[in-house]
């Protein structure tokens, strides 16, 4: 876990530019009146877009080499004179299980998409815990190249034995998917359960916000999961503008309780202030405040960092939890109401 969290920390020059790039084509250009409007004005906006994408895309590859790299020398190990494998070869090794795996089970690597990411943890621990196995055991030296031969040769051949394990695993694992029968939706019986108790929009809501705090919390994008497997389930099938007592709503979902960000993280960035006078906190909080206006903390989540810390994993959960309960709870009682039909 240590090595995932410290995996995303080290993609943190990444984040921040894909946080700035969000920030660029958010923001209202008013001041810049019919510029923003112009040839220019749509070339500077569609650079950011591009910027924005391509730096999401890229994390799921890179944080699969960063784990592999990081983790490969934490595991236990019985030989206590194991050599330091180059970060350029453990990268390559990693990538090259990566392409074969998405390639197997059709999921695009270069794409921030929740397979994408799953596929990248899996991988990224596999290669590591692979390649222990191979250094650790002398049976897969299978050309006994001598350490103090061409460096480069000897690393390539100890990698070697690992790479086949894992594509071999991999192959197999896809072959056996493929055989598996149709199942459910995992949510059909909780949502029935739901709706069967009519608190439907309670339970459904409180549904969504755990699967998104429970994902965020080990580094996966939550909205993202939410997307692929919420929407039209937990949420109202009939859209946005729509307020139902069988279903979670996005929009309520949105507006209460990603408060700064997915956490409510507007409050923990109120706390540091107040209660941190200088240090580490307070200078991430300082870069964090902008973008959390803009409900981007991706910056808070793996700075501090709050994913794998498990010091902030109670108020991660319930700060949200109690967000949506005292909405819904308004709207029952009608001390608040939503225009669903209004458009900004």
């Amino acid at each position: 876990m240590l090595a995932i969290r410290d995996s995303f920390v080290s993609l943190l020059p990444l984040t921040f530019v894909y946080v700035i790039a969000q920030l660029a084509t958010h923001l209202p250009y008013l001041f810049l009146g019919d510029y923003s409007e112009s040839n220019y004005g749509q070339l500077w906006l569609s650079t950011f877009e591009h910027i924005s994408t391509i730096s999401h895309d890229v994390f799921p590859l890179l944080l699969s080499a960063c784990i592999v790299s990081q983790l490969t020398y934490e595991l236990p190990s019985k030989n206590r004179d194991r050599p330091l494998f180059p970060s350029f070869l453990l990268m390559i090794y990693v990538v090259v299980n990566l392409v074969v795996a998405s390639t197997v089970l059709g999921i695009d690597i270069l794409e921030f998409s929740v397979k994408a990411m799953f596929l990248a943890l899996i991988i990224g621990v596999a290669s590591a815990e692979f390649l222990s196995l191979a250094l650790d055991n002398p049976k897969l030296d299978l050309l006994h190249v001598p350490a103090d031969s061409d460096t480069k040769l000897y690393f390539v051949m100890r990698i070697l034995p690992a790479m086949t394990l894992i594509l071999t695993i991999i192959t197999l694992v896809s072959f056996l998917w493929l055989l598996l029968p149709d199942v459910a939706h995992p949510l059909d019986s909780l949502i029935h359960w739901a709706q069967g108790s009519g608190y439907g929009s309670w339970l459904l809501s409180i549904s969504a916000v755990l699967i998104n705090q429970v994902f965020w919390f080990i580094g996966v994008h939550g909205g993202l999961v939410l997307d692929l497997i919420a929407n039209g389930t937990l949420f109202d099938p009939q859209g946005f503008g729509h307020l139902s007592s069988d279903w979670a709503n996005r929009t309520v979902f949105n507006h209460f309780v990603l408060i700064g960000g997915t956490g409510t993280t507007m409050g923990l960035l109120i706390a540091i202030f107040i209660v941190s006078k200088k240090g580490l906190q307070r200078k991430i909080a300082k870069i964090s405040l902008l973008p959390s206006f803009f409900n981007i903390n991706d910056i808070l989540l793996f700075g501090l960092p709050i994913v794998f810390n498990p010091i902030y994993l109670l108020p991660f959960i319930a700060v949200p939890l109690l967000m949506i309960l005292l909405a819904l709870g308004a709207l029952d009682i009608g001390f608040i109401s939503l225009d669903l039909t209004a458009s900004v």
